[in-house]
């Protein structure tokens, strides 16, 4: 599954190279590992094991 377009401005840098200056710092690593997971997701049942509130805390 492609990611066709990011409208928050930190988030579309971290995706296209890396750049988390518009990330909060405690949330990046996160954040890149779940762009990562709907980048290489084939299916969306593939991001099921995804629940909104474990990514976050």
């Amino acid at each position: 599954m492609q990611l066709v377009r990011l409208r928050h401005k930190g988030l579309r840098q971290l995706h296209e190279n890396g750049n988390a200056k518009g990330v909060p710092s405690g949330m990046a690593d996160k954040v890149r590992n779940l762009l990562l997971a709907m980048d290489t997701a084939e299916t969306l049942e593939q991001l099921g094991r995804f629940q909104a509130g474990s990514c976050i805390r």
